[in-house]
Parts: structure tokens; sequence; C-alpha cells
């Protein structure tokens, strides 16, 4: 029931979105000019589009303001009005996220309640476990309805193979003729993109070796601090026990978030190095990067705990404790580079 001719613009600045304006202007540069080849050449050293201050200003009023942290509610539409669709569709996730996970926070919370009180066992673990598995099935249920609400209302301004199809500015080649289009264009030589490819596997292999040497390192130096020293004294023992996980919980956390750092830094040089000729292909080479270091650096631990290490081996035959303070320990690391990156940094800066 929408009118056929409506303002795309919340903001009453023109028929035109933000977003619209500057595809528009982008597109008319784009005939004339070859914006990403200079920037790639380095005769330009960026081209983005400037702020709206007016717009800007909107959105810090209802948006950006400390006093809404404790709000569920965002202005999606002026989010995605003036930012687009990638940002748009970032904050949408995070604050589903946020919801799913403070029905998962306010029901764990409850469990450790009643565990405090009358202890866990087995049939407590079967029932959390189903819980979580029931939980997940409805959060990725209630995703993709969400999904797809706001893709049948955002879809319709992107043009899907355009905006995946965007040449890299860094590609580097030779400039030879294109047989098809009878243009320019650049090609580089397969045999060198292979090898510089084979490199950069080569690279993020070691990085993940690396990755789980150090967590062995650390799993060794915990079976080395436990050994029995002559002291069998019941309390003297848990005691040492305590000492020994908050150390080895300390020494974790440092070891996730120096190694996330160097590969945040590494990363980004290898995916240059294998020189993609798309940004869509750059993209997705970092993503898989990030996520095979990610998957080993954070979370090799837990699984070692989890499924390779026995009953035998943990304080009490009960590996959940350790277990859960291994898992606390990689959420307060990662909580904290984030509430740091998209926090505390952009409030100093800006």
């Amino acid at each position: 029931d929408k009118p056929l001719y409506q303002r795309r613009s919340q903001t009453g600045i023109g028929v035109f979105r933000h977003e619209d304006r500057v595809r528009l202007m982008s597109q008319a540069l784009q005939e004339h000019i070859d914006l990403p080849q200079l920037v790639g050449s380095g005769i330009l050293t960026a081209a983005f589009p400037l702020h709206s201050s007016l717009e800007l200003q909107r959105l810090r009023h209802e948006w950006a303001r400390l006093h809404l942290v404790w709000s569920w509610a965002q202005p999606l539409e002026k989010i995605h009005e003036y930012f687009g669709e990638q940002v748009a569709f970032y904050f949408a996730w995070l604050g589903f996220q946020a919801k799913m996970l403070s029905i998962l926070a306010i029901a764990g919370g409850l469990v450790e309640a009643w565990a405090f009180f009358h202890g866990w066992d087995a049939a407590l673990h079967t029932a959390c476990g189903c819980a979580v598995v029931l939980w997940a099935n409805v959060y990725y249920r209630m995703w993709r309805r969400t999904e797809s609400k706001l893709h049948s209302e955002w879809a319709p301004d992107v043009d899907v193979d355009k905006s995946t199809s965007q040449e890299n500015p860094n590609y580097i080649g030779e400039w030879v003729m294109d047989p098809v289009t009878g243009g320019q264009r650049k090609r580089y030589p397969r045999r060198k993109q292979i090898m510089w490819r084979l490199l950069s596997h080569l690279v993020t292999v070691l990085f993940i070796g690396l990755s789980i040497f150090v967590v062995s390192a650390v799993f060794m130096l915990r079976t080395y601090l436990e050994s029995p020293s002559g002291t069998p004294e019941e309390g003297l023992l848990q005691y040492k026990h305590l000492r020994v996980t908050a150390v080895i919980s300390t020494l974790n956390t440092l070891q996730i978030v120096i190694l996330e750092a160097l590969w945040l830094y590494l990363a980004p040089g290898l995916v240059e190095l294998e020189n993609h000729l798309t940004q869509d292909g750059r993209r997705n080479a970092l993503i898989w990067k990030m996520f095979l270091v990610r998957a080993i650096n954070a979370f090799g631990a837990m699984c070692w705990i989890a499924f390779v290490k026995t009953a035998d081996q943990c304080v009490d035959k009960n590996c959940m404790d350790e277990l859960r303070m291994q898992l606390a320990s990689v959420f307060f690391a990662y909580q904290g580079l984030t509430v740091w990156s998209e926090v505390i940094f952009p409030l100093l800066c800006f």
C-alpha cells in the first residue's frame, strides 16, 4: 500500500538518500576517471565521499549516545539511508544477536544459581546442552526471517553483480589488450600468481602451527605446575590449583591477544601478496585467513579440554570447571578488544 512515488530520503533533503547521491556521483566520475586505478598507481592517496554534517549530527543525537547503551532500539532505516546496506545489516545483526544472547545469559545465570546450591549433575549438563542446541536453532531461523525481511526492503537498492565484481585498486599487472572487448586491461603472470599464493598459504599454515605450539606449551606448563610437590594437604592442593588456574588463564588471554594483534598486522599484507583481481576475492581471502587462525588461536584450547583431555587429567576428575575458566578467559579477551576498538578508541579519536 505504499505510494508509487515517494521520497526515499527521510531527512527531507532532496529526493535521494545520502547513499544514493554518493553512488550517483561515483558512477558519474567512473565514466570519465578510473579512480581505483589512480589510487592503485599512487597518483591519488585515497578516494572517498565526505560526511554530511547535518545528517551525521542527527545520527549522533538519535543513536551514538552513551545513555542509549541500554536501549534495544536502533534507527536502522536512517543508518541504511546514510551508510548503506552493508553497515545497516551489520548493526541489525548486532542488535539481534544482543537480544538473543541476553535470553541465553538470563537462563545461564539461573542455571548457575541452581548449581551453586544443588551442584552439577549429568541431568543438568544434558538439559543445558539440549537447551543451547534449541536456542541455536531458534536463533538461526529467526535471523533468517529478519534477514529476509530486511533484504526485501533494502536489496532493490543494490546492484549485486557490480558490487561484488569491483576491481581491486591494488591489483598489480601489465597492461595488455583484451581480445574480447578490445580495451586495455591488467594481466598478471599465472606462474607468479601461483607462487605468491603458495607462499601466502605456507605462512598461514606456519602461523597456525605457531598458535598450536603456544597453546600446547601453555598446557604443558599447567601440567608441570600442578604436578605433586610434597604438599598432600587438601587445603594447600586446592589453593595451588586456584593459583595455577589463574596463571594459566592469564597466559592464555595474553596468547590470544598478542597472536591476534600480530595476525591482524600480517594477514592484510599476505592477501595483497596474493594479488586478487576483484575486491570480492580479496575480501574472501582475508575472511578465510582470519577465520582459520582465530579458530585455532582462540578455541583450540577449549576443543582440547572438551574432546581430547581425559577426566583423569583434570582436578577431581571434572574438566567442566577448567573448560568454564577457559571459555571465560576467551570471552573477556575478545570482549575487551571489541570494547576498545568499537567504543573507547572511537570516543577518544572523535
